[in-house]
């Protein structure tokens, strides 16, 4: 009989190579083709905030602008108008004596220890010392004779940076085309979040502040790049930005052979389960998703094992459990296509962080080298031994 068998394989990122063994009599050929029909729909995003944590005590909200003249205390300071908060690195004082009053000194420590006298006057300008900071600003009062007063504070928190922003989950930089994605982004302030924006490239949404969950739906080819924009009460602003791009990096490669009547197929998937290959696994095993298909009516075998080479349970060419089996290395025929179907999806998806030094071909060599060993019954029930069959080419009995 002739049969198509479809294997898939990905350039530089998951690898998953495909050892079949059987009685095939002869290779036809190949052809190699792109995956599925591209993605051509534009993507789009949603924002959705996450549960907050149990907020701490408030803090007092800062005291508003006066709106009318300021008649102040009866012996003080008054700074920035009585608010608490600035981005600008100059305040006006407004500076009201305990007594009649011939000379005043401005400093910025809370014991009045600093500053030079001068002549009183109503109102001043200072320049802040510190910058994005909380400033003291004190005023000491001196008489007609000499005599210093008492000690006067106020407080003036200078803050010129927009909110802090920063995102706790992103994309790899490259993730397969039509791929969706996820991002978390957490957006704070000291002085109180007044808008955020999102985009995706040129699609612009509103945003809130705190913690949020962002959903980006299939992403055709090409590059992107995810913007979130705040602004704070006092008019910061700040930018962050995460790139990354859609690639077309699998395809598919059609290999026609023809199959002698035994229809035994043996079939050893050896998947990279190294750091950071998630979406690659999750879109390898919906690469894989027509394969039992392609195989249907032979008497197939499918094991699996890693890239991983060290000499741990999966490793090493060692068999991986096959998922939801009870155990079982080896998923076959008996097993109905839906749920065989489901169950290698599953396998190929591994939740274990391999070695970062993937060595395919070598764990496709310990796999078989491990079914010649009593010591590895699931080796060798895989790989099944078949009947000598004559190689014409060859001109030898092959097994």
């Amino acid at each position: 009989m002739k049969s198509q068998f479809s294997t898939v394989k990905a350039a530089a990122a998951a690898v998953l190579l495909i050892l079949v063994t059987g009685c095939l009599v002869e290779d036809k050929g190949s052809k190699e083709e792109t995956v599925g029909t591209p993605t051509s729909t534009p993507p789009d995003f949603t924002s959705t905030p996450n549960p907050a944590p149990p907020a701490p005590a408030p803090t007092p909200a800062p005291a508003p602008a006066p709106t009318g003249p300021i008649t102040g205390p009866s012996a003080g300071i008054i700074a920035n108008n009585g608010v608490l908060r600035t981005k600008l690195d100059t305040v006006p004082v407004k500076i009201f004596p305990e007594y009649l009053t011939a000379e005043m000194k401005v400093g910025f420590t809370a014991d009045c220890s600093d500053g030079a006298w001068e002549p009183y006057q109503l109102n001043k300008t200072v320049t802040l010392p510190v910058l994005n900071a909380d400033n003291i600003i004190s005023v000491e009062f001196m008489d007609s004779e000499m005599q210093e007063g008492s000690c006067y504070t106020a407080h003036v928190i200078h803050d010129n940076l927009g909110p802090s922003i920063i995102f706790s989950r992103y994309p790899p930089a490259s993730l397969e085309e039509g791929s969706s994605a996820e991002l978390v982004y957490e957006v704070q302030d000291d002085a109180g979040v007044s808008r955020v924006f999102c985009s995706l490239n040129e699609l612009e949404k509103n945003c809130a502040a705190g913690s949020n969950t962002v959903s980006i739906t299939a992403l055709p080819e090409g590059n992107y790049v995810f913007t979130v924009e705040a602004r704070d009460r006092l008019g910061n602003v700040s930018t962050e930005s995460v790139n990354f791009a859609a690639v077309s990096t699998t395809r598919r490669l059609t290999q026609s052979i023809s199959i002698d009547a035994y229809r035994k197929v043996d079939i050893l998937m050896v998947i990279d389960n190294s750091g950071s290959m998630q979406y690659e696994q999750q879109n390898m095993a919906q690469r894989t998703s027509n394969f039992l298909s392609v195989i249907h009516g032979l008497d197939w075998q499918i094991g699996v094992t890693t890239t991983d080479p060290r000499d741990i349970p999966l490793g090493d060419g060692r068999l991986i459990p096959i998922y939801g089996s009870n155990g079982q290395f080896i998923l076959d025929t008996t097993t109905q296509e839906s749920d065989a179907q489901f169950k290698l999806g599953m396998t190929l998806q591994r939740p274990e962080t391999g070695s970062g030094t993937e060595e395919g071909i070598f764990a496709a060599y310990r796999a078989i080298e491990r079914s010649l060993s009593n010591a590895n019954p699931a080796h060798q029930q895989l790989f099944r031994r078949f009947p000598a069959q004559w190689d014409p080419k060859l001109g030898i009995h092959v097994t």
